[in-house]
């Protein structure tokens, strides 16, 4: 409990950096960041991997992609306009990435990681860019960029489990369209019980007598479909992004957004955070040169991969600010462990060259004004 207490005291460093307004920090990334200086990096007092505090940040981390993809605006999917623009994007980012891969697996001699090198290169952080984005009050991101990051997002995930480990695709291929199909499962749920007057009804009678019964179903149903994810061995990322998804197609419910908010940010979200942080070693990048040009080079390739669309009118604030990296190199170093494809040099090195895109983000979010928003597609 103690550990636990220490966690959740550091993640207020998260709201403290958050708080100026001119070069405020995302909360996400000061929790990351105190998470690195307290965990095995530096001073060591934090214990990532107890099994109680690893259950609680896998939790949070579910939340996370779930909170951000509620907040989704589905509509963006059907506009041609903002399709055309984001899919344009993602493939002028896919071919940056594409070229930037090849650089640097022949520099480091590592042709085995051109795979997993494109997919951190090519992804974006929807976790990282929405907050981020929404903490600045009057501002409005454009459409087509939210799509962007959300279809780079998406495209990273699917395609992470196949590149690591080509040899499991059946098994990865069929985990993807289990989960997928719970998730349109859910959606024609709610929305049966929406039309029907039954998702209604039960909000009025718990908002009435202070039940609670939106955010302890919610709450079910991404357990449920976390403990699915796990029988299938797929990342539970796939179980808070298709949850939220389904939720956001039928409408977030205000007074659930609110609970969401309030069980993920006071609770589950700081855990998650500090703990991505603390389990960084940034010691063990920086044991061996060559893993210290890796970690540089996915840095800076994942943020000029993202910062070349500035030349075709993305903000360069959001051009930047949606080359963030964070689910998909903790995934990509949990699986590559695994299946034997990164050393534990090479994992520390790939949180490192994410470390450097979170920097980044945060530095381009404090940058945020009017007029960078507002010129956008």
């Amino acid at each position: 409990m103690s550990q636990l207490a220490l966690v959740l005291l550091l993640g207020l460093v998260g709201p403290l950096l958050a708080l100026p307004r001119r070069f405020a920090i995302p909360v996400a990334v000061g929790e990351l960041l105190i998470g690195v200086v307290f965990g095995q990096s530096a001073l060591g007092l934090i214990k990532p991997n107890l099994p109680s505090l690893e259950l609680i940040s896998q939790i949070g981390f579910a939340l996370v992609m779930m909170i951000t993809a509620s907040h989704i605006d589905l509509t963006r999917f059907f506009s041609k306009k903002d399709l055309f623009r984001a899919g344009r994007n993602v493939l002028i980012s896919a071919a940056m990435a594409l070229a930037l891969s090849a650089l640097i697996v022949n520099l480091l001699h590592l042709p085995a990681l051109f795979g997993l090198v494109f997919v951190l290169l090519v992804s974006s952080s929807a976790a990282i860019f929405l907050p981020a984005v929404q903490q600045n009050e009057g501002f409005t991101a454009p459409g087509s960029v939210l799509l962007q990051v959300t279809l780079a997002d998406l495209l990273a995930i699917l395609l992470l489990p196949l590149v690591e480990d080509p040899s499991a695709f059946a098994r990865e291929a069929i985990g993807v369209g289990v989960m997928t199909l719970a998730a349109l499962v859910i959606f024609m749920a709610l929305r049966w019980v929406n039309k029907n007057g039954l998702w209604k009804q039960m909000r009025d009678v718990s908002a009435d007598r202070h039940f609670g019964l939106e955010l302890r179903v919610s709450l079910i149903l991404l357990l449920a479909l976390i403990g699915l994810a796990q029988s299938l061995t797929v990342t539970i990322m796939l179980c808070g992004f298709g949850l939220g998804l389904a939720i956001a197609a039928n409408g977030t419910p205000h007074r659930l957004a609110k609970q969401l908010f309030a069980v993920s940010e006071g609770f589950f979200a700081p855990v998650f955070f500090v703990l991505l942080g603390a389990n960084i070693d940034v010691r063990a990048a920086f044991s061996d040169p060559g893993l210290i040009v890796l970690a540089l080079s996915l840095g800076a390739g994942a943020v000029f991969t993202h910062l070349v669309l500035g030349f075709i009118g993305v903000p360069w604030t959001l051009a930047a600010l949606s080359g963030a990296q964070l689910g998909v190199p903790a995934a990509a170093v949990s699986i590559g462990l695994a299946s034997g494809l990164l050393s534990a040099g090479q994992g520390a090195a790939v949180m490192c060259g994410a470390l450097i895109t979170i920097v980044v983000a945060a530095i381009a979010a404090a940058r945020i004004t009017d007029s960078s928003i507002t010129r956008a597609h």
